[in-house]
């Protein structure tokens, strides 16, 4: 998939499957839709879903300032 240095990669490729799913929902082959192994991508999905669960909360970040004025405060 090519990367979009404006978007995260992982919404890249979340549409590349939604859009794999539904050509494959329309008839097109799995193979033709989807051209990566699958197992690889399914088990990479089940080690970030398992690292995702075993990971602490992020803490939540301090708004920045809203004006240059307030931030050399």
């Amino acid at each position: 998939m090519p990367f979009a240095t404006g978007t995260s990669p992982f919404a890249v490729q979340v549409g590349e499957f939604s859009s794999a799913a539904v050509a494959v929902r329309a008839g097109c082959p799995v193979r033709r839709a989807w051209p990566w192994p699958l197992h690889r991508d399914l088990a990479l999905h089940r080690l970030l879903l398992e690292a995702l669960s075993r990971a602490p909360a992020a803490p939540v970040p301090a708004p920045l300032p809203s004006t240059a004025e307030e931030g050399r405060r």
